[in-house]
C-alpha cells in the first residue's frame, strides 16, 4: 500500500514539471522543427475615378460602365469619332478599360461594332446606345427611310474574345412589322412577321416561328457584319430574316442601294434604269401611282441622251405583270424572269433573264440615281 502510493506521488510530480511542447511543425530533411508564421494581410491599390485622354482628332460620342468580367469591380466603355471618313461616313470605335494594380488600363479596342456616321440611311446617324447588362455589352442602332430597322447586339467576353451571344432587329416596312430575335447561346429562334394598318396597329400575324439553330462558332465583335445575321430552320431549310439571308446569298455587306435605303420593299425599286448602246438603248421607269406601281419598258434607237425626255417622247410599253419576291430578290414579269442584285460599285440592278439579242441573254440596266427631271 505504501509503494503503490509513492509511486503514484512520482508520477504526479514528473507529469506537473514537464513543460508543455510547442505545436511545431517539420518541413526538412533534417527533421528541424519550423514554427508556423501567418501570411501578412495585404492592402489592395485604391482605383482611381476613370479618366482618360481623348486621342487628336477623336470626339467622344457615349460611354456607359458596368462588369463585364464577373469580378464585381465595373469596367468603363467609351464610343469615339475616329475623325476618319469611310463608304459611310465618320468611323467610330469602341474603348474598353479595366482596373488592374491600382490604374485604368485599355482592355480592348473594337472598331467593328457601331456603325459610321452616315450608315442609318434617310434617318441619319444610326447609334443608338451602349450600356451594360448581365455581364453583356449590348448595343443599338436605328436607321432606314421609308422602310426601318432596329438592331441591338449583345457581346459577352468569353472563349479569350468578345462573342456576339445575342441578336434582335425589328423592322417596319410600310404595312409589315418584323421581329426576329435570336439567342445564339441557346441557339433559339424567335421569328414574328405582322401585318399592321395606318397607325401601326397590329391586324393579323402573317408568320410565327420558333426554332433552334446553333453556330459553329459564334461571331467576334470585330469582325461580324451587321446585315447578315441569319439563322436556318434545319427542318424546312428557310432562312430568316429574309434581308439577312439575302444579303448572305449575294455577299453584300449589307442590303442597300445607292441611298442607303434598304432593298425590302417596292417602294424601295423606285426609280429609272438604263443601259446604254450605240444602236439601241433601253430604259425601265419605276414609279409608284398612290398605293399601286406602274413599269414602263422603253426601246430607243441610238444613245442615251436627255432621259426624262426620252421617257416623254418615246412610245411606252407599260408592264401588267411585274411580281417582286424580296426573299429572293427575284422577280417575274412580262419580260420574263429576273433577278435583283448590287453591282461593285454600289448601285442597283435589274436583269432580266432570256432577251434575245443581249449578251449572253440577259438585259442587266442599272439604277440611274436621283434624277429631279424625272417624276416618279
Amino acid at each position: 500500500m505504501k509503494i503503490q502510493l509513492s509511486l503514484l506521488l512520482i508520477f504526479s510530480v514528473l507529469l506537473f514539471a514537464c513543460p508543455p511542447q510547442e505545436d511545431k511543425k517539420t518541413n526538412s530533411p533534417g527533421g528541424v522543427p519550423v514554427t508556423t508564421v501567418p501570411p501578412k494581410e495585404t492592402t489592395p491599390k485604391p482605383i482611381p475615378p476613370f479618366e482618360m485622354d481623348i486621342p487628336k482628332g477623336h470626339t467622344l460620342i457615349n460611354q456607359a460602365s458596368g462588369d463585364l468580367n464577373k469580378d464585381s469591380i465595373e469596367e468603363n466603355i467609351v464610343v469615339l469619332n475616329t475623325g476618319q471618313s469611310g463608304d459611310f461616313g465618320e468611323e467610330r470605335i469602341i474603348l474598353i478599360f479595366k482596373a488592374q494594380d491600382g490604374a485604368w488600363k485599355l482592355w480592348h479596342r473594337s472598331s467593328g461594332a457601331i456603325m459610321s456616321s452616315e450608315n442609318g440611311g434617310m434617318m441619319g446617324d444610326p447609334f443608338n446606345s451602349i450600356n451594360v447588362e448581365r455581364g453583356a455589352l449590348v448595343i443599338k442602332h436605328f436607321g432606314g427611310s421609308s422602310s426601318k430597322w432596329d438592331l441591338t447586339h449583345r457581346f459577352r467576353y468569353q472563349n479569350d474574345d468578345w462573342e456576339l451571344i445575342g441578336f434582335t432587329s425589328i423592322g417596319t416596312y410600310f404595312t409589315e412589322f418584323e421581329t426576329f430575335d435570336y439567342n445564339l447561346t441557346s441557339g433559339n429562334v424567335i421569328y414574328k412577321k405582322e401585318e399592321i394598318d395606318g397607325k401601326g396597329d397590329v391586324k393579323k400575324v402573317v408568320e410565327n416561328k420558333n426554332f433552334i439553330s446553333k453556330m459553329e462558332k459564334l461571331p467576334s465583335m470585330d469582325d461580324f457584319e451587321f446585315f447578315k445575321i441569319f439563322a436556318v430552320d434545319s427542318k424546312t431549310g428557310t432562312c430568316y430574316p429574309p434581308d439577312a439571308c439575302y444579303a448572305r446569298e449575294t455577299g453584300l455587306d449589307d442590303p442597300t442601294i445607292d441611298d442607303g435605303s434598304a432593298v425590302q420593299s417596292m417602294n424601295d425599286l423606285v426609280g429609272t434604269y438604263t443601259l446604254g448602246g450605240h444602236d439601241e438603248s433601253w430604259i425601265l421607269d419605276i414609279s409608284k401611282k398612290g398605293n399601286n406601281y406602274e413599269v414602263n419598258y422603253f426601246v430607243l434607237d441610238g444613245m442615251l441622251a436627255f432621259i426624262a425626255q426620252v421617257i416623254k417622247d418615246t412610245p411606252t410599253k407599260t408592264l401588267k405583270k411585274f411580281d417582286v419576291d424580296f426573299n429572293t430578290m427575284t422577280f417575274d414579269s412580262d419580260l420574263g424572269k429576273g433577278k435583283i442584285q448590287m453591282e461593285s460599285g454600289n448601285n442597283l440592278q435589274i436583269t432580266f433573264f432570256d432577251i434575245e439579242s443581249h449578251i449572253d441573254d440577259q438585259l442587266v440596266l442599272t439604277h440611274l440615281g436621283e434624277d429631279s427631271s424625272i417624276d416618279h
